[in-house]
């Protein structure tokens, strides 16, 4: 049986976010093929020691995984390309002997894991899930917490954001050198991969492969009729930073009226053991929220049928956008900024409605009115095709990995989609 690495910063049990639940379902579909015998590696940062410990578990599943720990504080050019971190791999990587890889977000465990995969004559597939490589904030944030918009990347203009500008061109030597080295590399959206490769990644190895979403319930009709409410329920996944656009939906529901309109909060973080809002004090728009804990796999459809809308208020150009497929894969209209890949799959003013740019309080407000007082449109026949079209499941993207992985380790290096070196 051929041997899978599946490389991520995070996996289960420690799991969050998007790009995790991803890892973790392609990694438990691969295993149960039979073809594969599949071992995790993810990162931890737990207390103050400076070399590299490395922790194995057991899960269901019959899946190894190790977490290399590194503890102290992090610095980022440091955590991009750690040599005693990359030292630590390559051991592992002497141990475990896999025949290829899959790689998901490298934070913590940094470049020098293709690398060592690389030296190992391990054929991988790196699957991007944000900007990291591109960015060292990751999101293209700029000093102020804002979108830099910048689609051909000026290393002079990020030198204002990041924490040592002299690291910047190392930085970005390595990060194209390394992008060349996967067999291949896929992407989970065009808006992702067009920037990418503008900025010099390789177009001979890309591909677009949307990341799987799980696919609503045979009894999620029921639910739904279930749970009615005389409130308009708009849902908000994330915490009260910049990125998802809490400062726009705390100054508009201020406003809005809490007899007729019900803000539910997910506090995602309840998956790690901690809160994003158990000390936040929301004042005034206490009356408009109620706040419920990170569903799972098992409690998807019981919290998607409890709403009507999801704010997707992204202040960046995401790369995916799980939420926003989940949501409406079952119906749930979706209100969003113009925030790229989580609207590629929505129709403005039928399955969605889209605020230009990245919006603002009185924007969304005004959204919040209308879809009180107009009602909630039904999505149309062209709606529901597009969404059915452009939301894969899981068991689809599973299914292309695996022909993927059967490709690249089923060649000579000269014939596979490309050479790691070239």
């Amino acid at each position: 049986m051929k041997h899978l690495l599946v490389c991520n910063v995070w996996f289960a049990p420690r799991s969050f976010g998007g790009a995790t639940i991803v890892a973790e379902e392609l990694a438990r579909r691969v295993a149960a093929s039979g073809e594969w015998r599949v071992t995790a590696l993810s990162f931890s940062a737990y207390g103050d020691q400076q070399m590299p410990t490395v922790i194995r578990t057991r899960l269901p599943g019959g899946i190894d995984h190790y977490t290399i720990n590194l503890g102290g504080m992090r610095v980022p050019y440091v955590d991009f390309d750690n040599p005693a971190m990359t030292a630590a791999i390559r051991r592992l990587i002497d141990e475990l002997k896999p025949d290829a890889a899959h790689v998901h977000c490298v934070q913590g465990l940094g470049a020098g894991l293709i690398d060592a995969l690389d030296e190992a004559g391990a054929p991988t597939i790196l699957t991007t899930h944000d900007y990291w490589w591109l960015c060292e904030k990751i999101f293209m944030l700029n000093h102020l917490g804002r979108y830099c918009g910048q689609e051909v990347i000026d290393r002079k203009v990020c030198a204002s954001c990041v924490h040592d500008a002299k690291t910047l061109d190392a930085r970005w030597e390595k990060s194209l050198a390394t992008l060349r080295k996967p067999a291949v590399v896929t992407y989970p959206s065009r808006t992702a991969r067009a920037q990418y490769e503008r900025n010099g990644a390789p177009e001979a190895t890309g591909l677009v492969l949307p990341n799987g979403v799980t696919a609503p319930g045979p009894d999620y009709p029921a639910k739904r009729v279930a749970k009615p409410s005389r409130r308009l329920r708009f849902g908000y996944i994330g915490g009260p930073g910049p990125l998802k656009g809490w400062a726009m939906i705390e100054r508009a529901f201020k406003a809005l009226d809490p007899e007729k309109v019900e803000l539910v909060v997910v506090d995602a973080a309840t998956h790690i053991s901690a809160s994003w809002w158990e000390q936040y004090k929301f004042g005034p728009l206490a009356r408009h929220v109620t706040i419920v804990p990170g569903y799972t796999r098992e409690t998807i459809d019981e919290f998607f049928a409890g709403l009507d809308v999801l704010l997707f208020l992204s202040t960046w150009k995401e790369t995916f956008g799980l939420t926003s497929r989940e949501a409406a894969q079952r119906g749930v209209h979706v209100l969003a900024t113009d925030c790229g890949a989580p609207v590629e799959h929505l129709i403005d003013g039928d399955t969605a409605t889209i605020l230009p740019g990245f919006g603002s309080a009185r924007m969304l407000r005004r959204a919040v009115r209308r879809l009180v007082d107009d009602g909630v449109p039904d999505p149309s026949e062209e709606g529901r095709a597009r969404i059915a079209a452009e939301i894969i499941s899981y068991d689809d993207q599973a299914a292309e990995v695996m022909r993927l992985l059967d490709s690249i380790t089923g060649s000579a290096p000269e014939a596979r989609i490309a050479s790691p070196s070239a």
